[in-house]
């Protein structure tokens, strides 16, 4: 989201949470990977950028994914 969106924007991960009426906390996690996307700020970020919340929660999906398998590749025992 950071790189994608609010860096070429030049908007703030404050003034999104202010524009989107979340608190700025939960902005902040998002960005660093440590709060999901829900289907409710999904919504909320599509109206705002002008995209789906599908792309939004397929981004989120794609994240999840990326995590397990590494998380999944670094336990796996190569013989």
């Amino acid at each position: 989201m950071k790189e994608e969106f609010l860096i070429p924007l030049k908007i703030s991960s404050t003034k999104l949470s202010n524009d989107l009426k979340i608190p700025q906390t939960h902005i902040s996690k998002i960005i660093k990977g440590k709060r999901r996307i829900t289907a409710d700020t999904a919504l909320r970020l599509s109206s705002y950028f002008g995209n789906s919340a599908k792309f939004w929660l397929g981004s989120q999906n794609d994240f999840d994914i990326e995590e397990e398998f590494a998380a999944f590749k670094s336990g796996v025992v190569l013989q």
